[in-house]
């Protein structure tokens, strides 16, 4: 986004509000981290119990260097 500033009171008016915006976007970060860290450990625990570790093995790809999961 470009923005061009007529004087400088302009520019710490926008400058300001973008900060307040990254501020709160920035507040967010640790209880979205704790949410996707309980899902992911949720699914973890979930896929061990309803899924049998021959078909685990499946889902993954054996052939390439870094591992990744198939569906």
């Amino acid at each position: 986004m470009t923005a061009n500033f007529t004087d400088e009171a302009q520019f710490q008016k926008h400058l300001a509000t973008i900060t307040e915006q990254h501020d709160r976007e920035k507040e967010k970060l640790p209880a979205e981290i704790g949410k996707l860290t309980t899902q992911f450990n949720w699914l973890k625990k979930k896929l061990k119990v309803l899924v049998s570790r021959p078909n685990r093995m499946k889902l993954v790809e054996q052939e390439k260097s870094e591992l990744a999961l198939s569906m």
